[in-house]
């Protein structure tokens, strides 16, 4: 069994260099999948933002996404994690270029029902769907040119951050029991051994 937590994360101290506001913080927004011993709750949807999809995602027109709120993801919102063992390893997983972490979903789901807390990351402005903190959803607004022999500076400025969303989430999460005491993660990290 599989439960799944999404965490809203801003970094006060990351200016948003993918939008034109000079006052936008970086959002680090990171689903969170782990072994539970229940089923009990919510199920997870497949696409978070489900009916609130931006124009396109991935370059396909979103109407083509409108079925995917049937998609049955095995897994269900806030159960406990499983008391099986005291803490479990983790994994911090970035999806591929421009593509939504939920494309990802059933990989996630099937590592962690085999023993793994699965940290997938949203790339704000650079997937092709994001929901922000307040609810907003937003598409890519960043097309890095790839074509062509390295370097690819676009690519690179995108790595660059996403690096960064990476540092910052597993800092999140090694001061979870204080920033967000009520999380079934919190004191269940293995944060000596991350994948």
């Amino acid at each position: 069994k599989v439960g799944s937590e999404i965490f809203r994360w801003t970094d006060s101290q990351r200016a948003e260099t993918l939008t034109a506001n000079p006052s936008d913080r970086r959002q680090v927004i990171a689903q969170a999948w782990y072994p539970s011993d229940t089923s009990n709750g919510p199920p997870v949807p497949y696409f978070e933002a489900q009916g609130h999809l931006p124009g396109s995602v991935g370059g396909m027109p979103s109407f083509m996404f409108a079925s995917f709120g049937s998609v049955k993801t095995h897994a269900t919102f806030g159960t406990a994690i499983s008391s099986a063992q005291k803490t479990w390893p983790v994994l911090l997983f970035s999806p591929g270029l421009s593509n939504p972490r939920e494309l990802y979903t059933a990989l996630c789901a099937d590592l962690a029902s085999r023993g793994y807390v699965v940290i997938a990351l949203s790339v704000p402005y650079e997937s092709a769907v994001s929901v922000l903190a307040r609810g907003q959803v937003v598409g890519q607004t960043t097309h890095p040119d790839v074509m062509g022999p390295p370097p690819h500076p676009d690519v690179e400025r995108l790595i660059d951050i996403r690096t960064a969303d990476s540092s910052f989430a597993l800092d999140r999460l090694s001061r979870l029991a204080q920033l967000e005491p009520n999380s079934s993660l919190a004191g269940h990290l293995d944060l000596q051994h991350v994948g």
